[in-house]
């Protein structure tokens, strides 16, 4: 997919449109009509949203910001006449920005970290023990007659006079 030089800014938040994207997209503009389909779609990228327990649904560092930008350039280039194309990446541009002066107040969470140990009654960080794996490997017949000779050579007695 070709990017508008005045979204030079936003090209590492597009990709390649897949096959779901494709098919969606005129799916939806036939369900909701196109400028419904942007005006929502650009609405969605609002990542001043925090719900009620901290966590916020969208972020600029989330691949699901990702997706969207690329759904959205993907539809205006493809569905929108020449004439309002500038209007729309405009309204792209402003969300876009909008959400990066939030992110430098409030910087985005990064929801996959691993969370902090624990600290024990003394203060000091617990450490994990890592999990064992079961092995359900069966053994080799290689194995098997080397536990074998292990076991007969245990049977053996020696006298030592």
């Amino acid at each position: 997919m070709t990017i508008p030089e005045q979204l030079k800014c936003l090209s590492r938040y597009i990709e390649e449109p897949d096959n779901f994207m494709i098919n969606y997209i005129p799916h939806e503009i036939s369900r909701l009509g196109l400028d419904k389909f942007l005006h929502l779609s650009i609405a969605s990228l609002n990542a001043s949203k925090v719900w009620e327990d901290g966590l916020r649904p969208i972020q600029t560092i989330s691949y699901i910001y990702v997706r969207a930008i690329t759904e959205i350039v993907y539809t205006i280039n493809t569905y929108v006449d020449e004439s309002d194309r500038d209007t729309w990446f405009n309204n792209l541009l402003t969300q876009h920005k909008a959400n990066l002066e939030f992110e430098k107040t409030t910087p985005p969470v990064d929801y996959d970290a691993c969370k902090p140990k624990a600290k024990s009654k003394s203060g000091t960080t617990k450490q994990s023990t890592p999990r064992r794996e079961k092995n359900n490997i069966e053994p080799t017949a290689k194995e098997i007659k080397l536990a074998n000779k292990v076991a007969k050579l245990n049977l053996l007695k020696f006298n030592i006079k």
